[in-house]
């Protein structure tokens, strides 16, 4: 008798149970179950209706959206979902990192595609929009805003690419070091943006970070850093500052000639010429067969019609690159400027043999301040050079 009780008692709870079900949640669900993801949508909005803080119309609601790949859609209601109750949360998260992976996935390989330098700017476009829904399903990711910022400043949308750059430095954390790749990106973004406090303080940020005395890989990032704050100083009438600038960081690597034939370049750019030939000589001084500084030492001297000082420094460079045209076309003027007529024919046959090989390019008569624009060399590498050669210029 008492086991009859029992089980009509489980029975009667059983039941009541079952009755706790509304019919628009009972209908949304036959409805999931069938496919009907139009009749389980507005069944489940019915009982969110009826019943607000319920946690499973909600997220069958971003179920359904997750389903027609409306991701938009889908994180409003799985994140309504969270806070109402924790009951599907691991639910969701494995699927937002899913998806996150899937489009980020597609975002890498379109743009490291071996077709990217024939479609360009399209490519990018198309990498950001995999990334800009990679962020929507997973806005923590600090890898996503880092490669929307690449591929923003890419095609030229320096507003985005600072947009980008700025959120994930934001995420940046003890887990999370920070990145140099993203304060380039933010650095270039406002010069091109002409935004100069911006300029100032972001390159004050890359050079604290590109130390090249702790990663020699770090130099041209400092120099970078270095350039932009020194010609955002000048844009805003700051010399003073600007030389100030100039002389900390040579007080600081005192040891590094990259540095100071950068800092050469930078002298030469503002008509500094006794400053830039200083520093050539030094780097002389620590690197006597460099050729850059050798070649620019003697070009700027032969400049001046200091032809007796500009020679050794031209044979020096001339002994690194034989076949240079700007050293042998600067010798020839000094030999015969200093009544060396025999060098100077000894140096013009060389000339000449140069520009008679076939695989010889004849050198052009250039303005010399189209090369200072370009800031290369006569072999085509990005090393600064001086201006104004009389008969040949590197």
């Amino acid at each position: 008798m008492k086991l009859f009780k029992l089980t009509l008692l489980s029975a009667l709870i059983l039941g009541l149970a079952a009755g706790c079900i509304s019919p628009e949640l009972r209908t949304a669900r036959i409805a999931m179950n069938e496919r009907d993801y139009d009749r389980a949508m507005s069944s489940a909005k019915a009982e969110l209706a009826r019943m607000p803080g319920s946690a499973e119309p909600i997220y069958m609601i971003g179920h359904i959206y997750e389903i027609r790949s409306d991701w938009y859609q889908m994180v409003f209601w799985y994140d309504s979902c969270a806070k109402v109750s924790n009951q599907y949360r691991d639910k969701i998260t494995d699927v937002r990192r899913r998806l996150m992976a899937r489009y980020f996935k597609k975002a890498t390989d379109v743009s490291t595609d071996s077709l990217v330098q024939i479609y360009g700017t399209a490519v990018w476009d198309t990498t950001l929009t995999f990334l800009d829904t990679a962020i929507v399903l997973d806005p923590n990711e600090i890898a996503l805003y880092q490669q929307g910022a690449t591929a923003a400043y890419f095609i030229r949308n320096f507003g985005r690419a600072i947009d980008l750059a700025e959120k994930a430095v934001s995420l940046e954390g003890a887990d999370k070091p920070p990145d140099i790749g993203t304060r380039e990106v933010l650095l270039i973004s406002y010069q091109e943006t002409k935004n100069l406090p911006k300029v100032k303080e972001w390159a004050k940020n890359l050079m604290r970070l590109a130390d090249p005395d702790v990663d020699s890989t770090n130099a041209n990032t400092y120099l970078r850093g270095l350039d932009a704050l020194v010609s955002a100083q000048e844009s805003e009438g700051l010399a003073e500052e600007a030389a100030a600038t100039l002389r900390e960081a040579m007080a600081k690597f005192p040891h590094r000639t990259d540095i100071k034939m950068n800092l050469a370049y930078m002298a030469l750019r503002k008509k500094d010429y006794d400053g830039c030939k200083a520093l050539y000589k030094e780097v002389i001084v620590q690197e006597p067969n460099n050729f850059d500084a050798n070649l620019n030492l003697g070009t700027l001297l032969a400049n001046e019609d200091k032809w007796k000082e500009c020679v050794p420094f031209l044979l020096k460079a001339l002994e690194q690159k034989p076949d240079n045209r700007i050293a042998i076309t600067n010798l020839m003027a000094a030999y015969y400027n200093d009544g060396l007529d025999a060098k100077g024919l000894e140096m013009k046959k060389r000339l000449d043999a140069l520009s008679d090989s076939p695989d010889a390019v004849k050198p052009e008569v250039k303005n010399p301040a189209d090369d200072q624009k370009t800031g290369k060399d006569a072999e085509g590498s990005e090393t600064k050079k001086p201006s104004k050669s009389k008969s040949g210029r590197k």
